[in-house]
């Protein structure tokens, strides 16, 4: 019943509907037509030297996740931000976002403007500033140990290569003796030699960790902004969304105002105000000729408003059921709607099938069934009897 109701609501407000949807369409085009693009900007930050270690231990892949989500909020201190604005030569910055990426040791910094060149500058300057402030920005008085770091990776890189030369030269001449003293001489010297290069190693690799390079915490320039993209909505969407929204209001209005309306248009309105449900209509009669031609079920019993009559009669039998053996009473607001003639075509349609009908005009100010019945006027006649 409710479902029926929402359909006759869309059926008779359904210009109203639209008419909302092309107002709301029309006003949101003019508004989306001056709005300024937005574009994203996004620089990214990498945490240690995982990506270019042959082999990163565990250290080298865990610390630098957890760095990553403590490095990120520094981006939004004010050093950084007073940082920015200096070297860009801005009074404010546009609204940015830097967040740690989970499970991995990359920062993003996502810069939102309506200006795409000022987004890819203002992420990259956010990115430089935030490696200024870590450990491995630049300092001139490192310069020097710097230098020294690197003779020295340089010299233990030669001593490796030849240690590892000399190792393969000895095991050479291991294949060539066969005396057991030269043997185990040999043995010996190999050992040596082998332990010579795992200490070489380990003091390259504590230099090497000392490096920008080898370090774990450590900030460098994965990604820059070199590009922005326009991530404002399409207008086309927008239009529609907002045109939807409008035609949603105006059914919502349209049903509000018909909830609200409890006066009876038509025969639909009785059964959503109550719980009768109304008969079947009948046509209205165009006869011109005498009050008797009035009686369709008597005049013409074929027509299709005979037929009307017929099916009222039998409506009714259902309605009652077995109480048909009492007062039906045929009333309206108004006169001249056909109360007369309705009472008197059913009355007849219900004698056509065999009942006692005793059809009583209660209509004092204006009687018309003894026009109807031919019945003698001059008489005071309040009851024709059908049968």
């Amino acid at each position: 019943m409710e479902l029926e109701r929402l359909f006759a609501v869309l059926r008779k407000w359904w210009w109203f509907m639209l008419l909302a949807m092309l107002v709301a369409g029309v006003s949101s085009y003019l508004a989306v037509r001056k709005q300024p693009p937005i574009y994203q900007a996004r620089s990214v930050l990498i945490i240690g030297n995982v990506l270019t270690t042959p082999n990163p231990q565990g250290t080298a892949i865990s610390l630098p996740e957890q760095l990553a989500s403590l490095y990120a909020p520094l981006a939004e201190t004010q050093a950084v931000r007073d940082g920015t604005k200096e070297v860009l030569g801005l009074t404010s910055l546009p609204t940015y976002v830097a967040r740690s990426v989970p499970n991995s040791p990359f920062i993003e910094i996502v810069v939102t403007d309506s200006d795409v060149d000022r987004a890819k500058d203002v992420a990259n300057e956010l990115a430089n500033q935030l490696i200024l402030q870590s450990p491995t920005a630049p300092d001139p008085d490192d310069v020097k140990q710097a230098e020294f770091i690197s003779r020295q990776l340089a010299d233990l890189q030669i001593s490796i290569e030849e240690t590892q030369a000399d190792i393969l030269a000895k095991q050479d001449e291991l294949q060539n003796v066969s005396s057991a003293r030269d043997i185990a001489t040999l043995e010996g010297e190999i050992e040596a030699l082998r332990s010579k290069l795992r200490s070489t190693r380990a003091i390259y690799a504590d230099y090497l960790g000392t490096t920008e390079g080898g370090a774990v915490n450590s900030i460098t320039l994965f990604s820059s902004a070199d590009t922005a993209a326009r991530i404002s909505s399409s207008g086309t969407m927008t239009i529609a969304v907002v045109a939807v929204i409008g035609g949603l209001l105006a059914f919502g209005t349209a049903y509000i105002l018909e909830y609200m309306d409890d006066t009876i248009k038509k025969p639909d309105d009785i059964r959503w105000a109550s719980s009768v449900h109304a008969l079947p209509g009948i046509g209205r009669l165009e006869s011109e000729g005498p009050d008797q031609s009035k009686l369709i079920t008597l005049t013409d019993p074929r027509s299709p408003t005979s037929e009307s009559y017929r099916a009222l009669r039998t409506n009714i039998k259902a309605a009652v059921e077995d109480h048909l053996h009492g007062t039906l009473l045929i009333t309206s607001a108004r006169p001249g709607e056909g109360k007369s003639v309705t009472s008197a075509n059913l009355a007849i349609a219900m004698a056509q099938q065999g009942h006692n009908v005793l059809l009583i005009d209660a209509d004092l100010r204006r009687p018309m069934q003894h026009h109807l019945l031919i019945c003698d006027e001059n008489r005071d006649w309040l009851i024709c009897y059908m049968r």
